[in-house]
């Protein structure tokens, strides 16, 4: 599996053949947070770091994160 990281944080690389898009997730964390439908890399990594930011976010309010990107 490919991965990408940012701000300390690693991500899957995947992609759909049907659906002609890249998706992912947040890896080695205990929750589950996802990245979804880009239509190329570039925009995969723009919605990982949103993902990350967002993450890193909820962890500091305290604030359940229960979303897609």
């Amino acid at each position: 599996m490919k991965t990408m990281s940012y701000k300390g944080y690693d991500g899957s690389i995947q992609y759909n053949e049907e659906y002609q898009e890249y998706y992912g997730r947040i890896l080695n964390i205990g929750d589950y947070v996802d990245y979804i439908s880009a239509k190329d890399l570039i925009e995969l990594e723009t919605y990982f770091h949103q993902a990350v930011d967002d993450y890193i976010l909820s962890l500091k309010e305290n604030t359940p994160l229960n979303k897609s990107f």
